[in-house]
């Protein structure tokens, strides 16, 4: 269950994870991710605030700066992190909005408690680029 706030100006998260088919593994991950970004980030003084989108949720560090996508698919969650200049070791480098942008990371895949714990530290890194950006 989730327990954090999410903000649906145009796309429910329900909605969402019911749009994509996804599995009870992977709502429960989903769900699980989100809680733990909010804690684990907030144990740091990190403030973190979520925004839905169509194909799952935002994490922003800050009002406008987004530092990570989280998007439900079938039987996995997948993540895109922001890196700017910098980069979060173990992801390669991809874009973040554009196709030429070069700020992001490739996506990771969440399909289990392992890939989960490792999606919370690239998530801390991504919050630390993004905020300093």
């Amino acid at each position: 269950m989730l327990s954090v706030k999410i903000e649906e100006p145009k796309h429910k998260v329900n909605d969402v994870i019911k749009k994509q088919g996804a599995s009870a593994t992977t709502v429960h991950l989903f769900e699980t991710f989100l809680n733990e970004i909010k804690s684990s980030l907030g144990r740091q003084g990190k403030t973190v605030k979520f925004r839905s989108h169509i194909y799952g949720v935002t994490a922003f560090c800050s009002e406008h700066k987004a530092f990570m996508f989280v998007n439900v698919r079938k039987n996995f969650v997948s993540t895109l992190y922001f890196t700017g200049k910098g980069k979060i070791p173990g992801l390669a480098k991809k874009n973040w909005l554009t196709g030429t942008d070069n700020e992001g990371s490739e996506p990771y895949r969440i399909t289990d408690e392992m890939t989960l714990k490792s999606a919370l530290a690239y998530a801390s890194v991504a919050w630390d680029l993004a905020s300093r950006n």
